[in-house]
Formats: C-alpha cells, sequence, structure tokens
C-alpha cells in the first residue's frame, strides 16, 4: 500500500498471483448462483469475493506501472485506482463482521430465517461497508501525499496528524473481525447444544439447527484463516504507520505485505470452493440454503 523499494523479483511473484488471484475469485462468484446458502448470505460472500477481485485486478495496473512508469497509472486516475485498491485490501480486515451478524439473526430466527429475504438490506449494509473502508483509504491516501523523506530515512508527512485516526480506525476494524470470529465458534457451540436439546422439537426445526452448524463450521475455517492474515495485515500497517520511517525493514515487510494480501485472495475463496461445490451436487432436497 505504500511505496516501497522492491526486493529483485518478489514484484514478478506478486504480479503472478495477482494475474490467478481474480479467476479464483470469480470462479467462487459463479458457485453462488446456486442456492447453496441462505439469500443474505450469498450476497455477503459475493460481496467479499468482488471486493478480492477487484483487489488484485487494481493490484495489476499498480504493478505494471510501477515497472513501467506512466504506462497506465498517470495524475489523478494513480491517485484513484491506489484508492480503490487500498479500500479493498481493508476488505480483509473487516470480513467477519456482517457474516457474523447474518449467522447470529439465522440463529435467533432459525424456524423462519428460512423465509426471509431482505436482501435489499443486506446489500445496503454492504454499501455501508465499503464506504467506511474507503473513508479509511482516502485519509491513508491523503497522508501519503508530498511525503519528504530525510537522508536518515525518516518521513515528514504534509498530514500527519492523520495517523493516529488512521490507526484508531485500524483497532477498530480488527477488534470487530476477532469478535466476529469469535461470536461464529460461539453460534456453533450454541446450535450444537441446540440440537442435542431439542430432539423433541420438529424434524424441520432440528434440520435448520443442523444446516445452520454445517454452515457455520464451513464459515469459521475460512474466517479463522481471514483472522490470521488480517492480523499480519493489522502488525504491518500499525508498524509502518507508528514509525514513519524508510528503511531496508519496513521497504520489505510492505512488500510481503502485498504478497500476502496476493496470496489471500487465492487462498480464502480456494477455502470455500470444494465445499461449496459438495453441496452444490447435493440433491436439492438436502440443501437447506441456510
Amino acid at each position: 500500500m505504500l511505496p516501497t523499494a522492491k526486493l529483485p523479483y518478489l514484484e514478478h511473484v506478486e504480479l503472478a498471483l495477482d494475474i490467478v488471484g481474480p479467476f479464483s475469485a470469480l470462479y467462487f462468484l459463479f458457485l453462488l448462483r446456486r442456492p447453496v446458502f441462505h439469500l443474505n448470505l450469498r450476497i455477503l460472500l459475493a460481496h467479499f469475493s468482488i471486493g478480492l477481485a477487484m483487489m488484485t485486478f487494481l493490484r495489476m495496473f499498480i504493478l505494471v506501472d510501477s515497472m513501467m512508469p506512466g504506462t497506465f497509472l498517470t495524475g489523478k486516475c494513480a491517485f484513484w485506482v491506489h484508492l480503490l485498491h487500498n479500500g479493498f485490501v481493508l476488505t480483509l480486515m473487516d470480513a467477519s463482521v456482517l457474516m457474523a451478524g447474518e449467522r447470529f439473526v439465522a440463529t435467533i430466527l432459525v424456524d423462519r430465517y428460512e423465509r426471509i429475504k431482505y436482501w435489499m438490506v443486506t446489500v445496503a449494509m454492504c454499501a455501508a461497508m465499503s464506504f467506511v473502508n474507503m473513508y479509511i483509504s482516502y485519509f491513508v491516501m491523503i497522508r501519503g501525499q508530498n511525503a519528504v523523506i530525510q537522508d536518515n530515512g525518516q518521513l515528514n508527512f504534509e498530514y500527519a496528524h492523520y495517523n493516529m485516526d488512521i490507526i484508531y480506525s485500524l483497532v477498530v476494524l480488527t477488534t470487530m473481525n476477532v469478535a466476529g470470529v469469535v461470536v461464529f465458534f460461539v453460534l456453533f457451540n450454541f446450535n450444537r447444544k441446540r440440537w442435542q436439546k431439542d430432539r423433541t422439537k420438529k424434524l424441520g426445526h432440528r434440520y435448520q439447527i443442523a444446516e445452520n452448524m454445517k454452515t457455520s463450521k464451513q464459515l469459521s475455517i475460512v474466517l479463522l484463516a481471514n483472522l490470521v492474515i488480517s492480523a499480519y495485515l493489522f502488525f504491518v500497517l500499525y508498524y509502518v504507520l507508528a514509525v514513519s520511517k524508510r528503511n531496508r525493514f519496513t521497504d520489505t515487510l510492505s512488500q510481503f505485505f502485498d504478497i500476502t494480501v496476493a496470496a489471500a485472495a487465492i487462498l480464502l475463496p480456494c477455502l470455500f470452493i470444494k465445499p461449496t461445490r459438495h453441496r452444490k451436487n447435493a440433491p436439492v432436497s438436502q440443501q437447506g440454503g441456510v
């Protein structure tokens, strides 16, 4: 996200990952056409997949432009491409928030949730979360403008007063992501105990609880991996923002940050693709759509 002195050949590795990334995300998006999950959850997963695809797609232009300056990004175009890319990167840091909320509602309204189709509310929440990410990204971009590097590597920013605001925002996003993952595991254990306890309930009631357990377990694996990745991203961003110094360590850290983001765009959809294909091939009568 920050200009770095690239290590030899690593940017080519990142470019290769960024080329593959959109295909992985878009294939998962294609699988979501079939109602293997509830409509609201499919919207959230589609929002996440589109964010990953756009993040790697825009990063390709940034990398090619860094290899051949002035090829694609000039003037205001460069500013907006970097702003959008950084905003999509932040999607990794708050991915579990909306999904945890959706699973909470699915657990509370277990007998009625399958019939609830308030997709416009879900779309509005996705738009609001994207706006927050882009808003933070805007201040990251403003902070980096007109920076001056001193002989000792210290960076002087014209808008350095935004540093703490950005750091606080990242702390909030990361905390919410952690809370979201915790909620997933709490809901899974709650549904498991509920399924064992409600043996006298109707078969349909227990079936919906079982589907909630299956969905929460599948999501928790992906979001646990995402949590580890987002924790690393938070560490890198916090360190670079707090130190505000350009040296070999921060350059290397920033470059591995970008490679981690590119790899995450491939890994996270792949963790979903296999179990989603399994549910896709199951008879419709066996799919809860929860």
